[in-house]
């Protein structure tokens, strides 16, 4: 899981390396970052599904094996179309691990202890997202860009043996039976082209007919997707799930809280550099208190969650998430003071992203039965992907807007007072609406 996260935005300190080994526009290598992205969102579901049908345990190995092979063709490449075709194989086998991990570690653990659990594995997630700037600035500073790949291959082949000898097969109800063959790629082309129109709005233009043409296409395949799913007898996404309130209103929290996170902390190594004149190492270990905090805390904060509840642990996350932005927007100006302005702001952000990926992942799988475990956790990797494209292509807008009173820091003040905003809507939106007790069943309306 932290390969898999990390791999999602470690290639950006990595492109350009790339960049100088190809002689490569940088419209074309652009893709070696987002190739991945829109794959991985777009297969989620059809991950999920799979790895019901066919088994969580083969889907988990199968999925590390191509990951790991596509890895390995990565970091050889010789040309930059081989790279970016690398790119999307590793991304089907990062989107049969995600949701297949999740629901193996889900079945292993009682109900009672189950936060702890996600709080682990949502850390180790979240670290792996948060350190990929930091470790892929390392890697490149000292073996080259294609080692960013490579070091993936020995780690990942660690974990195909411990699998297979340790992991117990599993299944949801009705592998027997079928699943809609046609919602497969009414979904995957319905959610890579919405990807593809957020990702490449600011690059093309927002007015570009290509990206408008993404948007229609998509307006139009959702709604049928959705409609096909509620009537169809094996539907893809199965959407008795949203009648779970607790699923419904911590993707809707998971959302806001995904969003306003990578909308920032992607664009943070860029204001070490461009504002502070930092170089990329130094932005790279800017960013890593936050996340060594939130990697250290997970745990607890799953063991914390089991016996307040969810609820109370995500409003005071994300409280502190939001007093930690606020303090970047009063006191961080263009004289580099890390010690003062920026590190006090990252830890309370390091304990909201504490309560926020890994607690908010427990809160939306807390009713959930067995059997939906895969295709849940499926769904809400595919809702985190899309909030974070979103948030990301919302901050850099905003960045390259250049508003912010003519000053350099004034773009990046921006996106924080957004990111404080959403934070703040994640906890009126848990308080308010995350019910407290578990549902009884899919017909227990809270």
């Amino acid at each position: 899981m932290f390969l898999v996260a990390m791999d999602v935005t470690i290639v950006s300190v990595a492109l350009p390396g790339i960049k100088a080994s190809f002689d490569e526009p940088a419209s074309m290598l652009s893709w070696v970052f987002t190739a991945y992205n829109i794959t991985f969102a777009a297969l989620l579901l059809l991950a999920g599904k799979l790895g019901d049908r066919w088994g969580r345990k083969r889907a988990f190995v199968t999925g590390l094996l191509v990951f790991a092979g596509a890895s390995l063709v990565a970091a050889t490449a010789p040309s930059a179309a081989i790279l970016i075709v690398a790119r999307v194989v590793q991304a089907v086998g990062s989107a049969l691990i995600y949701p297949a991990s999740l629901a193996l570690l889900l079945v292993e653990f009682p109900a009672s202890r189950r936060s702890m659990a996600i709080g682990i594995w949502g850390g180790i997630a979240g670290l792996g997202g948060a350190i990929a700037p930091t470790l892929g600035a390392l890697l490149v500073e000292w073996a080259g860009w294609r080692w960013v790949f490579l070091i993936n291959v020995p780690f990942v082949t660690v974990a195909v043996i411990a699998g297979l000898a340790i992991l117990r097969e599993t299944y949801g109800d009705g592998t027997d039976d079928g699943f809609d063959p046609v919602a497969v790629p009414v979904a995957a082309l319905a959610i890579g082209l919405l990807v593809l129109g957020v990702v490449q709005g600011q690059p093309w233009g927002w007015a570009d007919p290509r990206i408008i043409a993404c948007f229609v296409v998509s307006a139009l395949l959702l709604p049928w997707f959705v409609i096909r799913s509620l009537h169809h007898p094996e539907p893809l996404l199965d959407l008795d799930l949203f009648r779970y309130r607790s699923f419904t209103v911590a993707n809707i929290a998971q959302g806001l809280f995904v969003g306003s996170s990578f909308g920032w902390l992607v664009l943070m190594p860029s204001f070490f550099v461009d504002v502070w004149g930092w170089s990329p190492l130094a932005a790279g270990f800017g960013l890593a208190p936050s996340a060594v905090i939130a990697a250290a805390l997970s745990p607890i904060a799953g063991r914390v969650a089991d016996r307040i509840g969810h609820r109370e642990l995500v409003v005071v996350g994300a409280l502190l998430g939001a007093l930690g932005l606020l303090w970047w927007v009063l006191t961080v100006d263009s004289r580099a003071n890390y010690a003062v302005s920026i590190l006090p702001g990252m830890a309370l952000v390091g304990l909201g992203t504490t309560a926020g990926f890994a607690t908010l992942t427990a809160a939306i799988m807390r009713d959930v039965p067995p059997r939906y475990y895969s295709m849940a956790g499926a769904a809400r990797s595919t809702i985190f992907q899309l909030a974070s494209a979103i948030g990301i292509a919302v901050a850099v807008a905003v960045v390259d807007s250049g508003g912010g009173g003519g000053t350099l820091v004034g773009p990046y003040r921006n996106v924080w007072i957004l990111a404080t905003v959403a934070s703040f809507l994640v906890a009126v939106v848990m308080a308010m609406f995350f019910p407290r007790r578990r549902a009884a069943s899919i017909d227990d309306p809270s």
